[in-house]
């Protein structure tokens, strides 16, 4: 079990040192390049560049029109409402499964409780 551990330790390690190295040597530049002319991007606020910036906070997506069609960041064009949807999907499904992982973690030391049958 440890040799496990210390395996999967060194695999964190290094996946984070990678990452930081990329990280380390992105320029401006490349974060804020988009990949297409007119694609959906997360900006400051204050470089809000188009009639709505929705966000709650710092960082915002903005966006013409929610009855108009905006390009997605692989250059597709869709229904502005369409691409918020996604957005919210995608959000609501992975804030799901870290509230199942939650209810598995809280009830991991009662394999047999009603709790956990009912999650599997």
């Amino acid at each position: 079990m440890a040799d496990r551990r210390a395996l999967l330790q060194d695999q964190w390690a290094d996946s984070c040192a990678r990452l930081g190295r990329l990280l380390t040597a992105l320029t401006d530049a490349e974060f804020f390049w988009e990949p297409c002319g007119g694609c959906w991007t997360v900006h400051r606020r204050t470089e809000t560049r188009a009639a709505n910036a929705d966000g709650s906070g710092t960082w915002v997506i903005d966006y013409e029109d929610l009855d108009g069609e905006s390009r997605t960041n692989w250059g597709e064009t869709w229904p502005t409402a369409r691409i918020f949807t996604t957005l919210i999907k995608e959000q609501t499904h992975h804030g799901a499964e870290i509230g199942v992982l939650r209810d598995l973690y809280r009830n991991r030391d009662n394999p047999g409780s009603g709790a956990t049958s009912r999650l599997i």
